[in-house]
């Protein structure tokens, strides 16, 4: 999992994120959670790659069927992603954050 993070740490090119020390507890669970923490500069995932396989096939489809769903309400007109859309979106997003929640607490 060390090579994905480390292809994605290169991919999203983020400065902030490069201030930081990535580690992988492999617990198994049906979605990942991870939490950072800021003063000693790391952050831990909490998941096996199954887990997180899952949760980015979930971000995928609920950005989807976010677009469907604006797509109805606003008459196939483009979303752009605006704020009408983000709004939208963050509410499918919700469902997959509180389904982590009510695994992890």
């Amino acid at each position: 999992m060390i090579n994905k993070i480390n292809q994605v740490l290169n991919t999203l090119n983020i400065d902030l994120l490069k201030e930081f020390r990535i580690e992988v507890n492999r617990d198994r669970c049906f979605f990942p959670t991870a939490t950072i923490y800021p003063k000693m500069k790391i952050i831990v995932i909490k998941g096996n790659p199954a887990s997180v396989e899952r949760y980015g096939l979930a971000e995928l489809l609920a950005h989807e069927i976010a677009e469907y769903d604006y797509y109805l309400r606003y008459d196939g007109e483009s979303s752009n992603h605006n704020h009408k859309f983000q709004a939208i979106e963050q509410a499918y997003r919700n469902i997959i954050t509180k389904k982590i929640v009510e695994e992890h607490g």
